[in-house]
This record gives structure tokens, C-alpha cells and sequence, in this order.
């Protein structure tokens, strides 16, 4: 009979990798992140049997982890590495945590998560920042949706993922990320937080202007705010 050990046996990566996608959900962590920490686990997971290396958690060593990271600046800008070591290192922070391992056995004790070189982020210069917003100039429906859009980015630096996700629902009041006459917007932020930014008057103008002209289209009863 076979030493090798079948994905069912007890302590194997891929049943673990089940459970911790339970604990996910159950800790209601966003659909990202759990696609990202899962993503990376099944990486490594399939690395190991690609190479021949146990899958038993208790085997897997620093140096499997090391090899799997290597294997990912290889092919993949660092951020993309570091981001799967840490979402492995999470992996693995449950996995003692419930017991699958000892301290001793935890292959992330001693390991440092590859470093990321600074990104150096352009400012968009005024000039560009106005001939954008004169480009969005008018009174039909993509103009006005694009001013509102432009004029959110440029005053609050609310990211791209929030700005797309607001919502908007003209029979519930309360269900809408927007308050112009508060001159707030709610924003749902990375792990799924909730947090209150201010709108300057220009911009409550332009996202009021876009509202009237929203409100006359066939798709308007739709909950997202941007159509």
C-alpha cells in the first residue's frame, strides 16, 4: 500500500484549504480577499505536487515557502509575491491557531515577506486636471456622469474600487452612499469598511446635475449610482 498521503487524509493542505475558506466566510471578509488568500494557498498547493514536496502541514518547511516565493518573483512583479506571502502567512496564522500545527512546524516563523520597491505615483498636473473637467463639459447624460466621476477623484482621492461601488436608491434614502445636502459620501473601503468622506460644493453640484439627468433614464431604478 501507497505512503503517500490521500487529499483526505488528516493535516493535508487541500482539506485545509477548504476549512480556511469556511473561516473566511464565517469571518466575513470580503469576496477579495478571500479570492486572493485562496488564490495564493491553491498556488502553493500545487506547486508542492508539482515538485513532489509533502502537502501534510506539519512537513512543510520554511524553505518550501521560499522556494514557492522565488518561484513567484520569477514570474510576477514583487508587489504580486509579497502579496501572496502574506496571504500564505495568513493561511498558516488559522492553521496554528486550530491546532493543524505547532509552533515549532509554522514554516513563516523566521521568514521576512520579500521586500517591494516604492512605486512612485505621478500627480496629475492642474492643467491636466482642468482640460479633463473642460473635456466633461455639457448638459447630456455621459458628460454630466463624468464631471460628477472626475470631480470625486480629484477633490476627495477616494479609490477607484469605492467610487465605483456607490449606490444610490431614490425609494430608500437610506440606502444611498451619497447625502448632497449633508455634502457626504459613504464609502466601502478595502476588508470592507465603511467610512464618510466630505464633498465640496462643486462637486455636490455636479453629482446633483448628473442625479437629474440619471432619473430619466430607462435603467434608473438600478441601485448603482453610475450608469
Amino acid at each position: 500500500m501507497s505512503n503517500q498521503p490521500s487529499i483526505e487524509q488528516d493535516g493535508d493542505l487541500t482539506v485545509n484549504i477548504q476549512s480556511f475558506l469556511r473561516h473566511l466566510k464565517a469571518e466575513n471578509k470580503s469576496p477579495a480577499t478571500i479570492s486572493t488568500y485562496i488564490e495564493a494557498a491553491n498556488l502553493f498547493d500545487e506547486f508542492l505536487r508539482v515538485h513532489g514536496y509533502t502537502r501534510l502541514l506539519a512537513g512543510i518547511r520554511a524553505e518550501h515557502v521560499e522556494l514557492f516565493i522565488t518561484t513567484q518573483l520569477n514570474l510576477h512583479a514583487a508587489a504580486t509575491a509579497a502579496n501572496r506571502y502574506r496571504s500564505l502567512q495568513s493561511f498558516f496564522k488559522w492553521a496554528l491557531a486550530e491546532g493543524e500545527i505547532e509552533d515549532a512546524n509554522d514554516p513563516f516563523r523566521n521568514l521576512k515577506s520579500p521586500k517591494v520597491p516604492e512605486k512612485i505615483v505621478r500627480i496629475v498636473p492642474e492643467d491636466e486636471i482642468r482640460k479633463l473637467l473642460k473635456a466633461c463639459a455639457g448638459t447630456g447624460f455621459q458628460e454630466r456622469r463624468d464631471l460628477a466621476i472626475l470631480r470625486i477623484f480629484v477633490t476627495t482621492g477616494a479609490r477607484r474600487s469605492e467610487v465605483a461601488n456607490l449606490r444610490v436608491s431614490p425609494s430608500d434614502p437610506l440606502q444611498n452612499d451619497i447625502d448632497l445636502d449633508q455634502g457626504v459620501a459613504r464609502l466601502m473601503g478595502k476588508g470592507a469598511r465603511e467610512r464618510m468622506i466630505p464633498l465640496d460644493p462643486k462637486t455636490v453640484m455636479s453629482i446633483d446635475r448628473y442625479l437629474r439627468v440619471r432619473s430619466k433614464h430607462k435603467m434608473a431604478k438600478l441601485p448603482f449610482l453610475w450608469l
